[in-house]
């Protein structure tokens, strides 16, 4: 052989081994031992579906896949029901960030070490708006009160926080981590605004370095879950709510592998009511037919919209309720009440197969807490209140957080009849004693910051009247909302005095 073409060989030799190696490979595989690692005795598993975002692939008979390499991508698996991931507790961070630099992933295999488990038909979660930490101060607050509560409850099979850890402060992640590794159950996270390293072009490197993936998807029960990353920028400061055609493209490609007989649930931080696209996906979705539930978080305030026959919409308010501002209670924690009046919140979800279920829940407040009732003339404060003088003497004003459009609101005096309420968009009262309460100088007090509340409606109001025959003295006046997702009761007791006083 003469040296040229020993040379030509050796360069065809060395050419061959690099395109061979210009690929993603892995395994997804059943650890048995729990250890994270693929033992010899340990086996893949065959026809599990692997995404990079876009495509999807399905695993062979030995649990292996491959992708082309590129870099800023995410690879993760689709597991059924009967699978989880088996050594982080936040489900996305077990997934697989490739950098935009991926000259190392060139020689390393993924792998995805899987347990088997038993498949609940009926669960429920916890849907979890902005905690949206600044500093540590802020960190504090949360370490008070969401992660505890969420850490004592026993009856979530997961949380999923919608958008908005951290509030400009990607540093503040290995902290934000930590703290969700304490709640009690599974943990899944959604990529927001707050979330993004401003301007650039990779504005979600850092949530993925830390988180995994910004949009995947799962399964649980007979739910199948896609998380969106609705956050879109041109590289500036600046962002709007729109999908990239790459998460459509992975949106269809997922779904033709779902029966259309499961309930879908699609989760991004910005509500899909104020995206762009919109309707490209929701073509999309009306096309299949199947009920679509929507969770967002992003506005700080509770809403419920209906974006199709089969889609909803709901948007669950904040853990940070007002960006942790306000006056701050006996604990040194901000009241932080939400511009539509409900206070600090989560929602849980309950899910039975293809029905789905939610009650608002206050955090630090009994379950129960679906609302507050506000009664004209009741409050000798109120009189100074402007725009409460325009309310005839006990008309009732009831916030129903977790109401929407379709909620039917009733109330009862004592063991009366039932009288209808009617849906209006008013100012929360709670927000117009608070905001009045900043004009004239009493709010905020020392060491609290101002919450900046305005004099703009509320989405779920309620309005009614007290019959003129009321019984003097002590009455219950009863509350109770209704439609075909929530159920809410309220009672409020009322002091009516005599003629004579």
């Amino acid at each position: 052989m003469t040296k040229a073409l020993f040379f030509l060989s050796l360069l065809l030799l060395f050419s061959g081994i690099t395109s061979g190696q210009n690929k993603i490979n892995g395994i997804v595989f059943l650890d048995i031992n729990k250890n994270g690692k693929k033992d010899s005795t340990e086996k893949g598993l065959r026809n599990i579906s692997v995404s990079n975002g876009d495509t999807i692939v399905m695993t062979d008979k030995n649990g292996k896949f491959s992708f082309p390499l590129e870099g800023g991508i995410s690879i993760f698996p689709i597991l059924p029901s009967n699978y989880r991931m088996s050594f982080s507790s936040i489900g996305n961070a077990c997934f697989k960030y490739i950098g935009y630099s991926p000259v190392d992933e060139k020689s390393e295999d993924i792998i995805f070490p899987v347990n088997k488990i038993i498949p609940e038909d009926n669960f429920r979660i916890g849907a979890v708006g902005d905690i949206q930490v600044g500093d540590r101060e802020e960190i504090n607050y949360a370490n008070q009160t969401i992660i505890p509560e969420l850490a004592s409850r026993s009856d979530l099979a997961f949380n999923i926080f919608l958008g908005d850890l951290v509030n400009d402060e990607s540093a503040l992640f290995p902290e934000l981590e930590s703290m969700l590794k304490n709640v009690a159950s599974s943990v899944w996270t959604v990529y927001g605004n707050h979330d993004r390293v401003a301007p650039g072009n990779n504005q979600d490197k850092a949530y993925n370095e830390y988180f995994g993936a910004s949009h995947y998807a799962f399964n649980y029960g007979e739910v199948h879950f896609i998380v969106l990353n609705n956050v879109w920028s041109d590289g500036t400061r600046k962002y709007e709510g729109r999908i990239t055609d790459q998460q459509l493209r992975f949106v269809n490609n997922d779904l033709a592998l779902v029966p259309k007989s499961k309930l879908v649930v699609i989760c991004q931080h910005i509500p899909m009511v104020y995206t762009k696209n919109k309707d490209q996906l929701l073509a999309m979705l009306e096309k299949r037919g199947q009920r679509v539930l929507f969770l967002s978080g992003h506005t700080h305030q509770v809403s419920r919209h209906q974006l199709g026959e089969n889609i909803d919409e709901l948007v669950v308010g904040a853990s940070c309720g007002n960006w942790w501002v306000g006056e701050k209670d006996w604990q040194g924690i901000p009241t932080a009440l939400m511009q539509c009046g409900a206070p600090r919140n989560y929602f849980v979800v309950d899910f039975s197969k293809d029905k789905y279920s939610f009650s608002f829940k206050g955090i630090g407040l009994d379950e129960n807490r679906q609302m507050d009732i506000w009664v004209a003339g009741q409050d000798s404060l109120d009189c100074r209140i402007a725009g409460f003088s325009e309310y005839k003497r006990n008309e009732v004003i009831a916030n129903i957080y977790g109401g929407g459009d379709s909620t039917r609101v009733r109330l009862k005096i004592g063991n009366g009849l039932w009288i209808p309420m009617k849906k209006m968009l008013l100012t929360a009262p709670n927000v117009s004693r608070l905001s009045a309460m900043n004009k004239i100088g009493n709010y905020p007090s020392g060491f609290s910051r101002k919450a900046a509340l305005r004099n703009s409606p509320s989405s779920h109001i309620w309005v009614g009247y007290l019959p003129a025959e009321i019984i003097n003295g002590v009455q219950k006046i009863q509350i109770e909302a209704n439609d075909k997702f929530f159920h809410a009761e309220g009672i409020r007791f009322l002091n009516f005095p005599s003629a004579k006083q």
